[in-house]
C-alpha cells in the first residue's frame, strides 16, 4: 500500500484511525482489522522517518491493534466472545469519537455557545443530579469565567478532545467543578463537559452525586 504524506496533526490514537477510516469513505466496520492494523503501522513507521514525536498511546494502540489483528487471522469459532467484545470496543470508540468530533465542528459554528448546543440527555450520565439545577450550575461557571477572564466575545480556539480526556483523567483536580471553573472562556468549558461525557460514556470514569470525578 502507499501513502502520499502530508502529515496531519492528530489529536490522539482514536483521531489517527478515523482519519485512516475516512480516507478509504467507509465505515470502520466494513475495513478488515488486519488491514487498519497495518495502516496505523505504516503511519506510524512513517512518522518516526520523519522524526515526529510519538506518543506512548499511539505506540500502546498500534501494539492493541495488531494483537487484535493476530487474533482475528486465527480459526476460530463464533463462540469466541473475547474477540468480539475486543473488537467491538474498538468500533464503539472509534465509532463515539466520531461523533465527538462532529458535535464539536458544530459547536465551533454555533454563534452562542451553551450548554444546549450539546445534543446528550445530561440525566443519563449523571442519573443522581438534578438537570436544571446542574444546567444553571454550568451556566453560572460560564458567567463567572467570563467576568474574571473579561472575555465577552468567543474566540473559538482548536481544543484537541484527547488531550482533554487525557487530562482530566491524569490531572489531580477531581472536582467537576473546579476543572470547568479553570477554563479560559465558554467555549473551552462546553469542550471540557463535552471530554467528560465522553468518558463516562466509555465508561473511564464515575461522576459521583457530589460531583466529584472518580475513575474506574
Amino acid at each position: 500500500m502507499e501513502f502520499i504524506f502530508k502529515f496531519e496533526e492528530f489529536e490522539g490514537p482514536l483521531d489517527l484511525i478515523l482519519f485512516l477510516i475516512q480516507k478509504k469513505k467507509l465505515s470502520i466496520r466494513e475495513i478488515p482489522i488486519s488491514q487498519l492494523a497495518d495502516e496505523f503501522y505504516q503511519y506510524l513507521q512513517k512518522m518516526k522517518e520523519f522524526n515526529l514525536k510519538i506518543t506512548s498511546e499511539f505506540i500502546a494502540t498500534a501494539a492493541y491493534l495488531m494483537e487484535l489483528k493476530s487474533r482475528s487471522l486465527l480459526p476460530r469459532s463464533s463462540e469466541d466472545k473475547e474477540f468480539i467484545k475486543s473488537k467491538e470496543k474498538l468500533y464503539f470508540q472509534v465509532e463515539q469519537y466520531a461523533k465527538l468530533k462532529e458535535m464539536v465542528k458544530k459547536i465551533k459554528k454555533a454563534e452562542n455557545v451553551s450548554i444546549k448546543n450539546i445534543p446528550v440527555s445530561i440525566k443519563t450520565v449523571f442519573p443522581k443530579i438534578n438537570e436544571k439545577k446542574l444546567q444553571k450550575l454550568i451556566s453560572s461557571i460560564i458567567k463567572e469565567v467570563e467576568l474574571k477572564q473579561k472575555v465577552y466575545k468567543i474566540k473559538k480556539e482548536d481544543i484537541s478532545i484527547e488531550t482533554v480526556m487525557s487530562q482530566i483523567l491524569n490531572d489531580t483536580e477531581k472536582n467537576l467543578i473546579n476543572i470547568l471553573k479553570n477554563s479560559k472562556n465558554k467555549y473551552e468549558i462546553i469542550i471540557k463537559f463535552l471530554a467528560i461525557l465522553e468518558l463516562v460514556k466509555l465508561k473511564k470514569i464515575i461522576i459521583e452525586e457530589n460531583l466529584f470525578i472518580r475513575r474506574i
